[in-house]
């Protein structure tokens, strides 16, 4: 059923890309389609409607009985809001646990395999429920934070301590070189030239 088109019968639409029941595959392709229109009609097998406002007569099998709700919710919150239980902090909080899990909803059945077994009942595994596991595990994980924290720093001050011992050594090896160059050289400038004595030439008198 076509939203829009005012008739109970079937016509044919040329549809553009874009509408409902039709997908164009080209750019700008439009057909021509068979489509249902929305009015109501005797050829309608079923309809999917919802109660929007209560009349005033009772519609038989739908407002005039109450049907129980089976199932019930499955979150810790959601549970502690049906039944109003107030949330509990530390050593109040098993309290609250105990609550919930007592006031959980649970449904009675029999087994179809042995109709002879007693009834059985059953219960959803309860969501985000803060028990004293949950609490102990919570404590330990951020023990171990704060751990691997510590040690990390711990590593990183002994590395940061190393560089700069290293660093230190380089710097004063450094320093005692340039002393030591400095010193040769003032002591090359100071060293004493040795000159060589010049030869003495003689000449012999002629006769």
């Amino acid at each position: 059923m076509k939203q829009g088109i005012f008739t109970n019968s079937r016509i044919k639409l040329l549809l553009a890309p874009g509408s409902k029941g039709y997908r164009a595959k080209r750019t700008g392709e439009r057909k021509r389609k068979s489509v249902r229109g929305c009015i109501v009609g005797p050829d309608i097998k079923s309809l999917s409607v919802t109660v929007s406002k209560k009349g005033e007569k009772e519609i038989p099998g739908l407002t005039d009985t109450t049907v129980p709700r089976r199932l019930g919710p499955k979150r810790a919150n959601n549970i502690r809001k049906l039944y109003g239980i107030e949330r509990q902090e530390g050593q109040d909080q098993s309290i609250t646990t105990a609550l919930i899990k007592k006031n959980v909803t649970r449904r009675t059945f029999k087994s179809k395999k042995n109709p002879a077994a007693p009834e059985r009942q059953k219960a959803p595994k309860i969501q985000r429920l803060i028990t004293d596991i949950r609490l102990r595990r919570k404590r330990i994980n951020k023990e171990e934070k704060v751990r691997r924290w510590r040690k990390t720093l711990e590593a990183r001050t002994a590395y940061s301590k190393l560089i700069d011992e290293h660093v230190a050594k380089r710097k004063a090896a450094s320093a005692q070189a340039k002393l030591e160059r400095k010193d040769s050289k003032q002591a090359a400038e100071t060293k004493p030239v040795e000159t060589k004595p010049t030869p003495v030439t003689t000449t012999k008198a002629k006769k």
